[in-house]
């Protein structure tokens, strides 16, 4: 047992530092550097520095995405779409529910029930997301019935 097994991390590190020995790694490493199991480099030791971000740059960098996002959408040609109610919801509920839509940052909420006029990439986005979760269509479904659904498709 050398003299370096007890010591913490942190006193192994200062050891290394004083010996000249590089005080990166983990603590094995460090104490086999300082028991004579890895020699010495002419390397210097590179500090890392840690890039900070404040809350308050994060908060301005999604203001600005939000602001493109809006003029990029502006500047899209408007599509008249229709959300349906959510199945099972009374109208007067569902109508108070709006269907979300986040795109980089930039939040829109569509009234469910009335045509509204969108951005063509939003109405494409709600398209999507309708179809993912099969409720483009249903509400024109006669019947539930596999052999009627498929002699009337």
């Amino acid at each position: 047992m050398s003299e370096y097994s007890e010591m913490t991390y942190g006193e192994l590190k200062a050891a290394c530092k004083e010996a000249g020995l590089p005080a990166r790694g983990n603590k094995e490493e460090l104490l086999a550097r300082l028991e004579g199991g890895v020699e010495a480099t002419d390397e210097p030791e590179v500090p890392v520095e840690k890039e900070t971000v404040s809350e308050s740059d994060v908060e301005k960098s999604l203001r600005a995405d939000q602001k493109s996002m809006k003029a990029h959408l502006d500047a899209q040609p408007k599509v008249s779409i229709m959300i349906p109610f959510e199945a099972g919801v009374a109208p007067e509920t569902a109508e108070k529910i709006p269907f979300v839509v986040n795109i980089n940052g930039y939040r829109l909420s569509i009234k469910r029930g009335t045509f509204v006029q969108v951005p063509q990439q939003v109405a494409e986005i709600v398209q999507e997301r309708l179809e993912s979760e099969g409720k483009i269509g249903s509400q024109f479904k006669i019947s539930n019935d596999p052999a009627k659904i498929e002699a009337l498709g």
